[in-house]
Parts: structure tokens; sequence; C-alpha cells
């Protein structure tokens, strides 16, 4: 459950720099109350996360990264539930404030097909992003980021940026060269126009809505899938570089930092610069790894900063991870013993 309000009485202040002005009063919880809030008004920024429950947390922290650097326009926030607990949304609301927040439930009706790929890495809200374009039917654009991320910088720069043509503005994926590469889809090069066109991270995606209609993206994504889910190397985005098959607007390498958990890998960033976006690529995540994960401090101080958990939860989030760390170790080192 969520940890209980403190009372606040009346405050003033403003989200953590960025020039937000908010006004509050009455019982708010240890960050944030029911607030209004004044900013000059402009093109609206209509941000989409997509989360499950295993995600939950660290969509709070993405979301609260995104809103502590919005400076001067209005920002709305849209989360795209794949089962998210009614807890996990009241604490989603919670870090959102005071910015506009909609959650939309995908499992609902036909909206999400039931035939998607489902595996241990990928989820259906992995998919989730894929129907974006049925989601809002009334809007021209739309910023799509993934859960698992920090952002450094103002949205805002990045959803003016012109797409020249294209329905979909994103990074060069840093780990696969070229879409026919084998670590991308290699496995259906037959239905590539330019198997050496390069691949992007579906990560951090600007997308034009009318064009992703007009060129049946969804559509044609989804039939991929259904034809090759059990060959599928990373879920939507294998879909969408055939889809788009080099056909999409490169942005600065800043707004999609691909980071690396491990050790040692080829590409990739290992650390968190602090601007742009910073993205946690791979299975090894800072918050789910154990407590070697390089970024991991780095990680918790965004995590306790944004009000998920409030500070006594927080200890205790952060007291079972360090024993669950130490009985992994334990059992490293009790099969060694066994093997030797």
């Amino acid at each position: 459950m969520i940890g209980s309000d403190a009372d606040a009485g009346a405050n003033a202040g403003a989200y953590e720099g960025s020039g937000v002005e908010f006004h509050c009063e009455g019982r708010a919880n240890w960050r944030f109350a029911a607030c209004s809030y004044d900013r000059p008004m402009g093109r609206a920024v209509d941000i989409l996360f997509c989360a499950d429950e295993t995600m939950a947390m660290p969509l709070g922290v993405a979301l609260y990264s995104v809103a502590k650097h919005v400076t001067a326009r209005e920002v709305r926030f849209y989360v795209g539930s794949v089962g998210l607990s009614d807890d996990s949304r009241a604490r989603i609301r919670r870090v959102a404030r005071p910015f506009e927040l909609e959650i939309i439930d995908l499992e609902s009706g036909s909206l999400l097909p039931r035939n998607l790929a489902v595996t241990e890495r990928f989820s259906r809200a992995a998919y989730a992003r894929l129907v974006v374009g049925e989601l809002f039917p009334d809007k021209d654009r739309v910023l799509y980021l993934d859960s698992d991320l920090v952002c450094f910088e103002d949205p805002a720069s990045l959803f003016d940026t012109e797409l020249n043509g294209h329905a979909v503005g994103a990074v060069r994926d840093e780990f696969m060269p070229r879409v026919g590469s084998d670590n991308c889809v290699g496995y259906a090069v037959d239905e590539l126009d330019d198997p050496d066109a390069a691949a992007f991270n579906s990560g951090v995606m600007l997308i034009d809505l009318d064009r992703w209609r007009s060129q049946e993206v969804s559509r044609r994504a989804l039939d991929f899938i259904e034809r090759h889910g059990d060959r599928l190397n990373w879920a939507d985005q294998d879909a969408l570089n055939v889809v788009l098959n080099g056909r999409w607007h490169e942005f600065d390498g800043r707004w999609n930092q691909q980071v690396s958990g491990r050790w040692s890998q080829p590409g990739g960033q290992v650390r968190m610069n602090r601007d742009g976006i910073s993205h946690f690529v791979g299975a090894n995540k800072p918050w789910a790894t154990g407590l070697r994960h390089r970024l991991r401090r780095d990680y918790e101080s965004q995590l306790r900063a944004s009000g998920w958990f409030s500070p006594g939860e927080f200890l205790c989030w952060r007291v079972g991870r360090v024993g669950s760390e130490a009985v992994r170790q334990i059992g490293k080192i009790g099969r060694g013993a066994k093997t030797s």
C-alpha cells in the first residue's frame, strides 16, 4: 500500500527547479499535494508510457524524471496499462502531480490483440505502443517513452522536431548496425527493401500520428508479429524496423543513450550522462539486477527522489534488495563448492 500522507499545510514552490510554479493547500503526501499550477501555455506535449505491473515502479521513475525537467509547456501524460494494479495506479498518479495524467486500460475490448508473442523477456506490454494510432484518433503527434529510462532534459524540444515527412523519429540502435543483421531481423531479410538500412531503437519514438495511420504502421507491424512471433528478437522493434525499413527520421543520440548494465559489452553507454535520455537496454536493469550493476546508485537516487516510495518504504525496499543479493551470492558460493 502507499505510505501515509504527511500534513503539509499550505505550500508553494516549484517542481524541482523546472520553472513550473505550483500552489498547494491542505494535506499532501510526502512529496506533492493536489496542486494548481501556473506555466506558459502552448502546444501541449503529449507523452505516452506503456507498462504492466512488473514495470510499474520504473515507469514511475521515468515519469518523474520527465516531469521535473518540464519548463514552459503544458505536458499531458498517458499511461497504457496492461494489468497495472490499483496500488501502482495510485502511485503513478502521485508521482505525476501536479501534471495531467490519464491511465488507459489496454486490456479492455479488442484494442491489444490476444495472439501476441510473449516470452520471458517481452510481455504483452512491449507491443502496446503499436496501437498508438487507435489510442489517439484526434491527435497528430505523440512522444512514446519506454519505462526503463531516465530523462535529463525538457522533452519539449524533442517533441517539436521536424520529422521531414516520416512517421517516426528515433535514435539508431547502438547494438545492431543494420536491419538485416542477425541480431535484428536477419530471419526475415527477404521482406526488406534495404537490409543495410540503419535500425532504430523503439524505446524513444516521436510519432507523427497522421502518417502512422496513413502508412498503416500498426496493422503491418501486427501482421509481421503474427507471422514471425516465434522468431522475434526484440518484439515490437523487429516489426517496426521491417515496416519502416530505413524510412524514419534520425535524432541525435543523446535522446536515447542506450546504457548497458553489463560490466563488459561492446557498444552502448556505460554511465548516465546528464543530458537527453539514458535508456537501460538489455535484461540487466539497475533496479532488478544484483548490487554490482554499474548504475545502481545513480538509479536509486532517482527512485528515492521520485516519491514512488515513502522514505520508510524506500528503506525497506533497499534493505530487502541487499538481503536478496546476499542470498544470491551465498548460493553461488555453495554451487561453486559442490563443483570443486
